[in-house]
């Protein structure tokens, strides 16, 4: 049986997936520092490896109540070329979903939350996992703002 592996990670007490081609790398516990000058769709900067990277809040693009961030994780992607972290409540770990069991999403199941991120719905064990495509978490003027500061 072919399948999506995912990231698997959790916004408030909903799982959310993504495909793991989409993820560099993953960074726990890393100190996101909140500066004045930046672009308000921007959390901040995390020091990744020599350089700071922008992160977004997940759960404030997806329209959700922010939650205080026990644990911090952030996701590294790549998006045109330039590296983005995108900050998650916690990481659940990486998984494999048959691709016969994803669904699309109902429109209503996310009524309080930005669906244009989510591409289907899944079961992995007993957890209901929402998939996201990250590509599609910034818009094209915000990307261009990252990418020709």
């Amino acid at each position: 049986m072919e399948g999506l592996e995912i990231v698997v990670f959790k916004l408030e007490e909903q799982s959310f997936g993504v495909d793991i081609s989409q993820v560099k790398e993953i960074l726990k516990g890393g100190q996101i520092e909140a500066l004045s000058d930046l672009p308000s769709f921007l959390d901040g900067i995390v020091k990744f490896k020599e350089e700071y990277l922008p992160v977004i809040d997940l759960e404030k693009r997806l329209g959700a109540e922010v939650s205080p961030k026990r644990e911090t994780s952030i996701l590294v992607i790549d998006i045109n070329g330039r590296d983005i972290g995108v900050q998650v409540t916690s990481i659940q770990g990486v998984g494999n979903l048959g691709l016969d069991g994803i669904r699309p999403i109902p429109r209503l199941i996310l009524k309080n939350l930005k669906v244009d991120y989510i591409w289907g719905i899944g079961k992995l064990e007993k957890d209901l996992i929402f998939l996201l495509d990250l590509n599609r978490v910034l818009k094209k003027e915000e990307i261009a703002q990252l990418v020709n500061p």
